[in-house]
C-alpha cells in the first residue's frame, strides 16, 4: 500500500506468494521429519498400530499432496513396525520385510 492507501496488486501478489512458499517448505520439512522418525512415534503411541497408521497416512498424504516425497517409505514403515513392543509381531514383520526385499531383487 502506498501513501494514499492504494494497494499495488503485483507487489501484494509477490508478498503473498513469498509467504506461501516459506510456509509450504516449512510444512514439508516437518512432515518429512515426522516420517523419518516413525519408530519413535510408534514407541510414543505404545505400539498402537491403528493410531500409528493414521499418523503415517496423514503425514505421507499431506507430503505427497504438496508434490514432495520421502525416500523409501516402505523402509521407514518396517523400521517403525520393528519398534512394536510385541516380540511375535516384530518377528512377523522382520519375516515380511525379508520377503518384501527379496522379491525386489
Amino acid at each position: 500500500m502506498d501513501q494514499d492507501g492504494t494497494y499495488h496488486a503485483p507487489l501484494l501478489y509477490e508478498t503473498i506468494m513469498h509467504l506461501a512458499t516459506i510456509d509450504s517448505k516449512a510444512t514439508s520439512a516437518v512432515l518429512r521429519d515426522n516420517l523419518y522418525n516413525l519408530d519413535a512415534k510408534m514407541v510414543q503411541l505404545n505400539s498402537n498400530i491403528l493410531e500409528f497408521y493414521l499418523y503415517f497416512s496423514t503425514n505421507y498424504d499431506q507430503l505427497f499432496g504438496s508434490g514432495e516425497a520421502v525416500d523409501s517409505p516402505v523402509h521407514l514403515l518396517f523400521k517403525a513396525y520393528k519398534a512394536v513392543q510385541d516380540s511375535k509381531f516384530v518377528r512377523y514383520i522382520t519375516q515380511k520385510e525379508g520377503e518384501y526385499f527379496e522379491d525386489k531383487k
